[in-house]
């Protein structure tokens, strides 16, 4: 076997994953009936299902980053995801408003990405201590 590691696709990658899918289901859903209003062709989407959708990938990104948390014990990625998770889901189903929901998809994000880099720095504390062990 090879000293090369894999990346491993884990709650961590599942966080980023779910913030980019709902990210997309927002905005994405967004630029595709625009564009398909400019030439013409009308589309109707279920504004249920709809926000459904970016409230699904959220919390899914919110649940990845709380298992990172038990990992590292590290509050804030978690409690940023928190907000996060909440102010999404106050846009979709509280009072919506298009700042509301940037700012609680641009925190998911972030969450995300802290957490990353956490999973990151622990993997190479890992390398380095097995490597210093040898």
């Amino acid at each position: 076997m090879s000293g090369a590691m894999r990346p491993e696709a884990g709650p961590n990658s599942l966080a980023a994953g779910a913030t980019a899918l709902a990210v997309a289901a927002c905005y994405g859903t967004m630029l595709i009936v625009a564009a398909l209003a400019s030439l013409g062709i009308a589309v109707a989407i279920h504004d249920g299902v709809w926000a459904g959708a970016v409230s699904l990938f959220a919390v899914l990104a919110w649940a990845s980053v709380l298992i990172g948390y038990r990992r590292y014990r590290i509050l804030w990625p978690a409690a940023l995801a928190t907000l996060g998770a909440a102010a999404v889901l106050w846009a979709m189903f509280g009072s919506y408003h298009w700042l509301t929901e940037l700012v609680g998809l641009a925190a998911l994000a972030l969450a995300a990405a802290w957490d990353w880099r956490l999973k990151k720095n622990a993997r190479s504390k890992e390398t380095k201590n097995a490597g210093s062990s040898a």
